[in-house]
C-alpha cells in the first residue's frame, strides 16, 4: 500500500557496513509522516564483502536483486527497474548501478542521490543528468558538490544523518589499561594493517592495552594472522546494533586509521557512548566532529602519530574523561536518528510532490559494451563473454 501512490525506494549494494547502517536508521526512525518504504539490496556477483542478512525494519518491504555484469545489461537493468515498486515516488541512490539503469530506463520517479564521500561526488558529476536532488550529510562534500556543479546549487542540500541514541555510557577508566576498539569493515582501505604497527609502538612505550575488533571483511583473516604476534585480542562480529553498542560501551578509545572516508557511521556510534576517537585526519565528516574537544586527529598512514595520541590519553585520564563526555553530548544533540531521519523523509516527500518531471525521463543513453544490446538475447551475451574471457570482462568492468 502506498501513500497517494508514492513510495521511497532505497537501492544499495548488499554489504554489511556504514551505508547499510545509515539506511537502516533512515527507515527505522522514519516517523509517522514518512511515505511507505522499500529497500532493494543488490547482490553483486563475486562481491567479497559480508552480506547483510537481517530485517531492516517492521513495515518496510525488503527485496534482493542479483546482478551479474557479464549478462546483457539491457536484460539485467530492466529486471532491476522492474524490481522497483510501480508508480510515483523517489529512488534513493547510494552507488553506481541504479544510476546506470536510469540512463536507459524510465521509472517515472524522482531520484535523490546521497553523497557519502568523494566516490559519490564522482558519480554525481558523471550521472548528474539523471539525478533530481543531492543530499550531502557532510558540510565539506556539500561545499565540494556546490562548487563543481554550481548550476545545480538549488538541488543540493546539507542534511546530517542520525544514529540511535541508546543511553549506554561507558564507565570511566582512571587507572586501568586502556580499552581500545576498532569498528568497521575489515579491509585494507580502512587502515587495519596499521593497527598491528600501532600496537608494536605502544608496547615499545611500555603501554599495555586491551583490544577489541568489531566487523567483518575480506582482510579479517590476514589481520588476525598479523595479530598473532601480540597478546590475544577480541574479534567480534555481532548481529545487532545493540550488541555493537554494548561492546563500544566497554571501550575507551576508538582507533580508526582509515585511508578513505566520508562521514563514518562507526565514528558516530562509538562517540555516542563516550568512546574517544583517535582517527585519520581526512576532509569530510571526520573534521566536522573530531576536534580538540572530542578527540585526536592523526596523519593518515602514520602509525607512530596514532601511538603517540593513544599514549597521551593513557597518561592523562582526566583529558580522556573530558573528551568522552563531550563526544556523547555532541552526538546526542546533533545526530539523533529520531530527529534527523524524519528530516530526510520530509525531503523525499517534497521531492515527490514537486510537479517537475523526473530528469531521467529525458535521458536515453546506450549502456554497457557492444555485447549489451536491447535486441540481443541474454544467453548470447553471456556465452560470448565467457568465450572471450578476461578481455570482454575488463571492458565491462571499466564501464562500471
Amino acid at each position: 500500500m502506498t501513500d497517494n501512490g508514492g513510495i521511497v525506494s532505497f537501492i544499495l549494494v548488499n554489504n554489511v557496513g556504514g551505508i547499510t547502517s545509515m539506511i537502516a536508521n533512515l527507515v527505522r526512525y522514519r516517523g509517522n509522516l514518512a511515505l511507505p518504504q522499500e529497500v532493494i539490496f543488490l547482490d553483486i556477483k563475486n562481491n567479497s564483502n559480508t552480506l547483510f542478512t537481517q530485517t531492516l525494519a517492521e513495515g518496510v518491504t525488503q527485496k534482493t536483486f542479483h546482478f551479474d555484469k557479464d549478462h546483457n545489461w539491457y536484460v539485467s537493468f530492466k529486471e532491476m527497474k522492474n524490481a522497483i515498486a510501480e508508480g510515483p515516488g523517489v529512488i534513493v541512490s547510494n552507488d553506481l548501478h541504479d544510476l546506470i539503469m536510469l540512463q536507459a530506463f524510465n521509472t517515472g520517479k524522482k531520484v535523490v542521490q546521497i553523497v557519502h564521500d568523494g566516490y559519490n561526488v564522482q558519480l554525481a558529476l558523471k550521472f548528474e543528468e539523471v539525478i533530481d536532488k543531492f543530499i550531502a550529510h557532510s558540510k565539506f562534500f556539500f561545499d565540494v558538490l556546490s562548487q563543481l556543479i554550481p548550476h545545480r546549487r538549488a538541488d543540493i542540500v546539507h542534511l546530517p544523518y542520525g544514529i540511535p541514541i541508546t543511553g549506554y555510557k561507558k564507565t570511566p577508566n582512571m587507572d586501568k589499561p586502556l580499552r581500545l576498539i576498532f569498528l568497521g569493515r575489515m579491509k585494507e582501505s580502512k587502515g587495519i594493517f596499521d593497527l598491528p604497527i600501532i600496537q608494536k609502538h605502544l608496547l615499545e612505550k611500555g603501554i599495555r592495552a586491551r583490544w577489541t575488533f568489531i566487523g567483518s571483511g575480506s582482510d579479517k583473516k590476514a589481520l588476525i594472522e598479523q595479530w598473532s604476534l601480540f597478546e590475544p585480542a577480541r574479534f567480534e562480529a555481532p548481529d545487532s546494533f545493540d550488541e555493537v553498542i554494548k561492546l563500544c560501551a566497554d571501550a575507551d578509545v576508538f582507533v580508526f586509521p582509515t585511508h578513505f572516508e566520508g562521514f563514518p557511521v562507526s565514528l558516530l556510534e562509538t562517540m555516542s557512548v563516550g568512546v574517544v576517537p583517535v582517527v585519520s585526519d581526512l576532509p569530510g565528516g571526520i573534521r566536522e566532529i573530531v576536534s580538540e574537544r572530542t578527540g585526536i586527529r592523526c596523519k593518515m598512514g602514520d602509525p607512530i602519530s596514532f601511538a603517540h595520541a593513544i599514549e597521551t590519553l593513557h597518561h592523562d585520564r582526566l583529558l580522556l574523561q573530558t573528551l568522552s563526555n563531550n563526544c556523547s553530548q555532541l552526538v546526542s544533540t546533533n545526530f539523533n536518528a529520531e530527529c534527523q531521519s524524519p528530516k530526510y523523509q520530509a525531503f523525499f516527500r517534497s521531492c515527490m510532490q514537486d510537479n517537475s518531471a523526473p530528469r531521467h525521463m529525458s535521458v536515453n543513453k546506450k549502456i554497457g559494451s557492444r555485447l549489451d544490446q536491447p535486441w540481443l538475447p541474454d544467453f548470447i551475451t553471456k556465452n560470448l563473454r565467457k568465450f572471450y574471457g578476461s578481455a570482454a570482462r575488463k571492458r565491462v568492468n571499466d564501464s562500471v
